[in-house]
């Protein structure tokens, strides 16, 4: 049976509530920086939902830095302070992104927060996993790429790899609404369930003067988001961009990486490019040309209660500092990063430079074929 639904998540700005503002390590020294109005410092938290089971709230939050002292000084359990709070930092390294907290909670509880003085009450939602469980889905975040594309990305998975289910989180599109991105999955061949996720958060900036520091939060809490709730009980995730596809091999890649000791496989990247001659954007079936560079950074999938996802997921990476156990096994996975299916949103990407050095693949064509019927490699 197909269920196709859209969903809001229970997030908390202060924007509205205070003047406080979030404060992490070597962010005053950006505060005249233009890329400084990227910076997420409002965001409380993402999202608060209730475990499969029940039996406690999680919530999904940028990098707390100041704003964990916030946090664990107004949450309110029936109107009382919350001293158990399980808190981790992803990616677990030196340079985490996002909070995941984890609180104990019964059923008739009412959860609050007060912030300067003022009361506000939250209603956690109730968890999506079950509508994923046992599936092969698709994991991405989107903002306003075409219809067509998104179709196209998820029927080629479905057919290259047996997908049968897609989590999308899209952040802010005003290209369409929501419902449009629904009633496009759900005309896709052997997509079964998906879940359009409304998440309109700053997505955050690569910071680079005076030094580097990393404000993008968004995507890497939405990873983990799905992990502990949408996902958590798939039988494999597949987290791959709109404008990149899993080539296929001999065997699907969920079951490659249902079938790895760690619970995961990392997957090589190649760009491919349209035909210099033709303007951008493309659909994909267009991207037949291979340049003697530019390798892609590489994508993953993994089972969510997997050994190395128990660790954490990353936009790159599964498992944090033992991620380079997931590319020993096996080596012969790869994805192509569709240079000409682009909203142009990254203007200094490789893609936009230029190529002399491109050799059309009767490889890539041929998969186009197979799995999209494009034509291109007759």
């Amino acid at each position: 049976m197909q269920h196709h639904q859209i969903y809001d998540l229970v997030d908390l700005n202060l924007a509205e509530f205070s003047s406080q503002r979030r404060e992490i390590e070597g962010i005053s020294e950006f505060r005249d920086n233009p890329d400084y109005e990227h910076f997420d410092a409002t965001q409380l938290f993402y999202d608060c939902v209730l475990s499969p089971d029940g039996k406690s709230l999680r919530f999904t939050a940028p990098l707390f830095g100041s704003f964990w002292d916030v946090f664990r000084a107004a949450i309110r359990i029936d109107g009382e302070p919350v001293s158990r709070l399980k808190r981790v930092s992803i990616p677990r390294t030196s340079s985490p992104r996002c909070e995941l907290v984890e609180v104990p909670w019964r059923e008739g509880s009412q959860l609050s927060f007060v912030i300067d003085g003022q009361s506000i009450p939250i209603t956690p939602r109730s968890s999506a996993a079950n509508a994923f469980k046992g599936r092969n889905a698709l994991l991405c975040v989107s903002k306003n790429n075409d219809l067509t594309w998104i179709r196209d990305w998820a029927q080629f998975h479905a057919n290259a790899h047996g997908a049968d289910a897609v989590v999308l989180f899209d952040n802010g599109s005003d290209a369409y609404r929501l419902e449009d991105i629904s009633a496009c999955l759900a005309e896709v061949d052997g997509i079964d369930v998906s879940a359009v996720v409304r998440a309109p958060f700053e997505y955050g900036r690569q910071l680079k003067k005076p030094f580097k520091l990393n404000t993008k939060f968004f995507q890497v809490g939405m990873l983990n988001l799905a992990r502990r709730d949408f996902l958590a009980q798939s039988r494999a995730v597949l987290s791959i961009d709109i404008d990149e596809m899993v080539m296929r091999g001999k065997n699907s890649i969920f079951d490659v990486a249902c079938r790895s000791p760690f619970g995961m496989v990392s997957t090589r990247g190649k760009w491919v490019f349209p035909d210099p001659k033709l303007e951008l954007p493309l659909p994909h079936n267009a991207n037949v040309y291979l340049p003697e560079r530019y390798f892609s950074q590489p994508k993953w999938c993994a089972r969510p209660n997997g050994l190395l996802s128990r660790i954490g997921w990353d936009v790159h990476a599964v498992g944090a500092r033992f991620e380079g156990l997931g590319r020993v096994w096996p080596r012969n996975e790869w994805h192509v990063h569709c240079a000409g299916t682009t909203t142009s949103w990254k203007s200094w990407s490789r893609r936009f430079k230029k190529n002399n050095d491109l050799t059309f693949s009767k490889a890539v064509a041929n998969q186009w074929d197979a799995c999209l019927g494009s034509g291109q490699g007759k």
